[in-house]
């Protein structure tokens, strides 16, 4: 069985990390994160409800990852780490704040 440490380190390692069903452990998951050498500054986006009508996404970084999972999401979510979503983190909003976007849903 991995341990946090492994586990952090891979997603280090890579260009890129999902974390299903973690919104629970955010603390946790950015203290691991950070632990493992990944920057406060790193991009976060976190799509909450991704299957229904309601979906919305949410970028904001991993300093601020346990703060909006904790106040913010009452759905099932999926966090995506990555640099490649520092556009849309930083898009028409001031970049200590979380960036909330509305995201199509399924089809109705």
């Amino acid at each position: 069985m991995e341990s946090w440490k492994d586990w952090a380190k891979s997603i280090a390692a890579s260009d890129s990390g999902a974390i299903y069903m973690g919104v629970g452990q955010a603390r946790e998951i950015a203290d691991a994160l950070r632990a493992a050498g990944i920057s406060r500054s790193m991009p976060v986006a976190i799509v909450e409800n991704a299957s229904l009508a309601q979906s919305r996404t949410i970028f904001t970084t991993l300093a601020e990852l346990a703060n909006v999972a904790g106040e913010s999401l009452t759905g099932p979510a999926v966090m995506l780490i990555g640099a490649q979503f520092a556009a849309s983190a930083s898009a028409d909003v001031d970049a200590s704040m979380p960036h909330f976007a509305s995201v199509a849903g399924g089809a109705e």
